[in-house]
């Protein structure tokens, strides 16, 4: 069975930013059998080129921004990491070369900037300085670990590791790699791909074999369900702020839509074979450089509530506003912007991801039924702002 997976397993992986989609935005797709990175206009799917190739990139799988706004891609023939510009998609060079990554599959930065990377066999996860590239040996791996594929760090910071032979999801602790236990299983799952939290909290696996997107509690692992069934080799998804799922199918090179409350199938979002799409593995969005408030996220389960900027540039300093009433005032930090809000309350600074996105919580006094908030996000390192986003509380 374990070379059976060898085989295969090329084929079953899919790595999806954990943010959102939203306006402003292209799917990424990697295209195992023509070596490259194509992108799809995220709002219509049509095809607009390959966006990453080159630098000996051969049998790309795994794939995922860097906390530079890099795109970095798991270049399996070579065991190597390559490093693309992640807005232009230019080639930027070889970030990781190790003969050790035999069977490389998922890549995720995690939140202290490293690189993890999940291997098949060996069944590990590997750890990489994210600056350099340079090696810091294993991270993880234990004796439940049967074939590494997903990867998802949870919002208190643990490891999720997907084991493809076992059909479970291992916890591990994020800090050390120590192994603390089976976080999921049940339901249906069988080879486990992608892992990714939707928006209401809760943690989505794509079951390969099973043709299901399964849903499992975000805090305690608990089966809720299939979300999606009927699928050609699902491999992963990635939910949009209007509710919509998108997912690539294996086995027709497509990317589906579904009904991001119900599961239905809304059909082919990604037309079969688009652009020569073969063999998609991985899907990630590329985020266009429209800085915005994206959304208000209520009641998620575990998290506080908290608002999203998304469309930054990668490691800019986002200062975050709320009020109540619109109105003009300006920025001490940058003394020329100007602001839409009336008397605004500074409620978090924070740093944007590799993505350019950065989420901060709303105060417990503001998230009360009835509450109208407006919102405008500011960015110190380039003294621009965002609209102004209006929300009111259910």
């Amino acid at each position: 069975m374990k070379a059976f997976l060898r085989a295969t397993l090329p084929l079953l992986t899919l790595a999806i930013e954990p943010a959102t989609l939203a306006r402003g935005q292209d799917l990424l797709v990697s295209s195992r059998f023509t070596d490259q990175v194509l992108r799809y206009d995220a709002v219509t799917g049509a095809f607009l080129g390959a966006f990453a190739s080159g630098g000996g990139l051969s049998n790309p799988v795994g794939e995922g921004f860097g906390p530079d706004g890099n795109l970095y891609v798991v270049s399996k023939n070579t065991r190597q990491i390559l490093r693309y510009d992640g807005s232009t998609g230019a080639f930027l060079g070889v970030f990781v070369d190790d003969p050790t990554l035999v069977e490389a599959r998922h890549l995720a930065f995690g939140p202290d900037g490293d690189l993890y990377v999940s291997q098949v066999t060996p069944e590990e996860i590997r750890r990489y300085d994210g600056i350099s590239g340079a090696s810091l040996g294993v991270f993880a791996t234990s004796p439940n670990l049967h074939g590494a594929l997903g990867l998802l760090f949870m919002p208190r910071g643990d490891l999720l590791v997907g084991s493809a032979l076992s059909n479970t999801i291992l916890r591990y602790d994020g800090a050390t790699g120590a192994y603390r236990g089976v976080f999921a299983s049940g339901n249906g799952l069988s080879l486990p791909q992608t892992l990714a939290y939707g928006p209401d909290g809760n943690l989505y696996v794509s079951s390969g074999t099973s043709g299901t997107i399964l849903r499992f509690d975000g805090r305690s692992g608990a089966p809720l369900g299939v979300f999606a069934s009927g699928l050609a080799f699902p491999t992963g998804f990635v939910f949009s702020p209007d509710g919509t799922a998108y997912v690539t199918t294996l086995n027709d090179n497509a990317v589906v839509r579904l009904d991001g409350q119900t599961g239905a199938n809304l059909g082919n979002f990604v037309p079969s074979g688009s652009g020569g799409m073969n063999t998609p593995v991985f899907l990630l969005v590329k985020r266009l450089p429209v800085f915005e408030v994206s959304t208000v996220h209520l009641s998620v389960a575990g998290l506080e509530n908290r608002i999203q900027i998304v469309g930054a540039q990668g490691g800019a300093r986002l200062l975050v506003l709320v009020g109540r009433q619109t109105g003009s005032s300006s920025l001490g930090a940058c003394s020329t912007l100007p602001l839409g809000i009336a008397h605004p309350r500074r409620i978090g600074v924070r740093t944007a991801d590799g993505a350019g996105d950065a989420q901060v919580a709303i105060p417990a006094t503001m998230a009360v039924p009835g509450f109208r908030l407006l919102v405008q996000a500011a960015d110190l390192s380039a003294c621009r702002t965002t609209q102004v986003f209006a929300y009111t509380f259910p």
